[in-house]
Formats: C-alpha cells, structure tokens, sequence
C-alpha cells in the first residue's frame, strides 16, 4: 500500500461507527495484514491496543508472520525503543532478529535467545557490555552467558580492549574469569599488565619490551594509567617501563641490529596503527618469516609508496610473497649437535691469536689441506674476517672431512650455493651426520637472515643460485631476500638497513 493507503487503514481502524464499524475495523486490520511491509508494522503495533478484540487477533497475527527483514527490523526497533512487553513477546516467540541498525541487533538476538547470531563480531562488544544492566530480565540474564562463551577471537580481542580501558569494569571480570587472551602479543601484554595480572605479564614480556613499545606509542591517557599502576604497584621491576623512555628518550638503534623480538615488537605496533611506510621501511630489517608477516599486512591494507621504484618494488615483494604460499614448517630438529670438540676449534680460529697474522692465501690453504681441527679453524678465521668467498664456501661444503662441511653450517648465516638444497654433499664419514643437521641449519639460516644481513658477493651469489633452481617455496623465500638485497645496494636509494628504530618509542627516521 501507499501511504495515503495506510493513513486511511489507521484511520479506519479507530473507527466506532455502529453496526458498520467493526466491519471497517477489521477490513483495515486484514489489508495491513497482506501488506505487513516495514510501514505497516507501527500501524499493527498500535492495532494490538484495540478496543476490538478481532482487530486485535488480526494485528498479532501479522506480526507474528513477518516474512521480511525490513519489517522485522521494524518491528524489533519499536520494541527496544518502547520495550512493549507484547512486542518483546513477539520478538522472543517468533525468533526475530534486526539486521541493523547495532544496538537493536543485539538486543532482538538476546531477546530471540539467539546471541550466538552477535556474538561472534566485534562490533558487538560493546553493546553486549551495556546490557548486562538491561531492564528486560531476558536480556540481562542471557548477555552474561553469551560474552562467557565467546569463540570469535575477534570479539575475544575486542573484550579485552575494554578490560584493558577499564579494569575495574565487567568487561575485565569476564576476561579474567574466562581467561581470554588477546590475539596480539603487544596488547596481550598490555591487558595482563594493566588488569592486574603483573606475574603472567612479565612470564610473557620479562624485558618489558613490549610494554615500553606500547607506553611510548600510547595516547596521554595510556601513559597516565601505566604509570599509576607501575607507581601504586611498587614493583621495581616495571620502573623501566617509564623511567627509560622519560629519561634516556628511547634506545636508538639501527634497524638491522634488532633482535628477532624487538623486529616483531615494532611491526606489531605499527601495524596496529596502520603506520604502513614504516611497516615498508622494516622489510630489510626483520627476518624471513616475520618479513612475510609484514608483506601479508601490507597486502591487506593496499597500501602502495608513492615512489615509483619503491612501488614496483613492492608489487615484486608481494607477488613473490603469493608464491612462497605457507611458510614451509622448519625440519624436526635433530638429537645431535656439533658437539663441544667441533664448537672448539671454530672459536679458537674465530678468537684471532695465531691465525690473526696469517695472509688469506695461507688460511685457504689449510681449510683444503690441513687436517680437521686446523682447517675449521681456519675456516673460522676467514668468516671471522668477512673475507669468504663463494669459493670458500664452496671448498668447505664439498669438502672431503664431515667436520669442514658441518663447520660451513654453523659459521656462514647465509650460504647462497646451498640456500635452496636440503642438504650439502654428504660424503663419507660423518655424512649421515651432515644429512641430519643440515636440513634444519640451513631452514634457520634462509628464514631467520636479514637482507641487511647479506654482502653484495652474497646478494649476487644468491641470485646466480636461485636462477638454476626449481620453482618452489624456498625457491621464491630465497627471490625475496634477493630483491631486498638488490635493491638495498642501489646507490639512488639508499640503504634501508641504515635507518634508526627507536625501540621504546618504535620511531623511525631514514636517512637523508
């Protein structure tokens, strides 16, 4: 009907002309029936306070038939708004649940007993929490059991957020109790920290890595509520959490020197913040598998440098990220290891004494001839130095004593002639050995290096390699650090490896 339509309906419905009134009444009554549209639900629900016992079957009828998501809505509007208790019976019997707008979503699925349809989405949340004090008994008795029963980890990690803003709210009860985590590590720690929880907190983040990031990186009102609970707790172990940052004004340090941890602390926090160039600029710094990380969140959010060069870059990076697929899984590691004896004769040639003065024509000469002991010391000396060559690496993967080849592992972080093998030439002797150890070392080596990591010699060593290998994950992980590393020596560039991160604050600044 249109709305002239409908206005005449409702008029009529009023009418108390005898003899012929109640018929106008319910011939109103049964055309707002057949239409129950979203306009025609209000009239119905006034209908439902008739004076004409008919009228009223007929309007309840109509409303308990609602076949349309515009009209249910409607109808749960009215409901929240008013909250009718005939309308909320309706909403219960007949299972209605509101696409929009969110709060009536909510409270029509609680009422329905259908919180399962909400309470997986984070937006939720927050709803959820407010009507833990609702007035309708339904509501406020089922809410408490539905945020007790999240498995959405994104309503998870939106519950949290709260208990972190508020914990001496429900919201912080609920997440203790239910002992509901927060998906990221940075916030995670962030929640223990500020709900009370001091002693998990610092079991996850005993160098308060985390927390300083987060400290630093947060609003006014953050930093306020770390140092009233670091002030009020009295533990002296998370002074540093605020007095570094106050006082020495962050730990300056080059992007490639950061430990594995502290690259992963600071992508956490810019990702978070959408801080998309630094998350860009941190490519060359992290390892392999945390690199990949930030390439999927840069993907994600589509965003693009607006240099040219640096765009085409990272269209290479991602491209090369969609081949790589799924990280692949590192080798069980092994029940041996190099062993004391072998550890011993690579720190005597990496200490200097008496390899220190020899030339390196004589240090190559004795990793080729000179017995095991002497020739990994040797090898030592030359890594120790920066001075291997792709031959280096080569004579002592090849070479003919198990303990050169296992040396070659441990001593070059990145060995491109091998990086996409599973395993060096084995040989006699201790080649069951080396085939053990090797597919595990060498995983270590290729996801764990840094293109800040590698020389120019490596970088084109790499490249040489990979271009006689096979397509394969490891083939397209070994590309990526390629392209870092090729582009990391390109003078018009610059070298990102150069760039300051400053760890409490995770402020980047790249060179000019």
């Amino acid at each position: 009907m249109d709305t002239s339509e409908l206005r005449k309906a409702a008029a009529r419905l009023e009418s108390r002309v005898p003899l012929v009134g109640g018929a106008v009444r319910r011939a109103a009554a049964r055309k707002l029936a057949e239409d129950s549209g979203p306009a025609a639900v209000p009239i119905l629900a006034g209908a439902l306070s008739s004076f004409d016992p008919q009228v009223v079957e007929l309007a309840g009828a109509a409303l308990r038939s609602l076949k349309s998501q515009p009209a249910i809505d409607a109808l749960c509007g009215l409901w929240a708004k008013a909250r009718d208790a005939r309308l909320g019976d309706l909403v219960a019997q007949c299972g209605y649940v509101a696409s929009q707008p969110l709060d009536v979503r909510v409270l029509s699925a609680l009422k329905a007993d259908r919180a399962g349809d909400v309470s997986g989405e984070a937006s939720a949340v927050e709803v959820l929490l407010r009507a833990l004090d609702d007035s309708d008994s339904d509501v406020a008795a089922r809410v408490g059991a539905a945020l007790r029963s999240l498995k959405s980890q994104p309503a998870i990690d939106a519950l949290c957020e709260i208990a972190t803003l508020h914990p001496d709210g429900p919201a912080a009860e609920i997440v203790r109790e239910r002992d509901y985590q927060h998906s990221s590590v940075s916030r995670r720690c962030l929640q223990f920290l500020l709900t009370g929880q001091i002693e998990r907190y610092l079991d996850l983040d005993f160098d308060l890595e985390y927390a300083r990031a987060e400290y630093a990186a947060g609003d006014e009102d953050l930093r306020r509520r770390i140092g009233d609970l670091v002030r009020s707790s009295g533990d002296t172990r998370l002074v540093s959490i605020i007095r570094q940052t106050a006082i020495s004004g962050g730990i300056d340090k080059k992007a490639g020197d950061l430990t594995e941890r502290e690259g992963e602390v600071a992508l956490d926090v810019y990702t978070r913040r959408e801080r998309w160039e630094d998350v860009f600029w941190l490519l060359w710094s992290l390892p392999l598998k945390t690199a990949v990380n930030a390439l999927d969140a840069l993907a994600k959010a589509a965003w693009r440098p607006a240099d040219e060069r640096l765009a085409g870059l990272l269209e290479e990076l991602l491209a090369l990220r969609k081949a790589i697929g799924k990280l692949p899984e590192a080798p069980p590691a092994p029940d041996v290891a190099l062993g004391p004896v072998v550890r011993a004769w690579i720190e005597r040639g990496r200490s200097g004494g008496e390899f220190a003065g020899l030339e390196p024509a004589e240090l190559r000469r004795r990793v080729r001839e000179a017995d095991p002991p002497e020739a990994v010391a040797a090898l030592a000396a030359i890594a120790a130095r920066g001075e291997a060559s792709a031959d280096d690496i080569e004579a002592a993967r090849t070479h003919a004593h198990w303990p050169l080849r296992l040396a070659c592992l441990a001593l070059y972080e990145v060995a491109p002639e091998f990086a996409l093998s599973d395993a060096p030439v084995a040989g006699e002797g201790g080649g069951l050995w080396v085939q053990q150890l090797a597919p595990s070392l060498l995983h270590s080596s290729l996801f764990g290096h840094k293109a800040v990591g590698l020389s120019l010699e490596q970088v084109e060593a790499l490249d040489a390699a990979l271009g006689a290998a096979k397509d394969s994950p490891r083939k397209a992980c070994g590309r990526l650090l390629a392209a870092l590393g090729a582009h990391m020596f390109d003078a018009e560039i610059g070298t990102p490896g150069e760039m300051v991160v400053r760890i409490s604050d995770t402020e980047i600044g790249r060179p000019e």
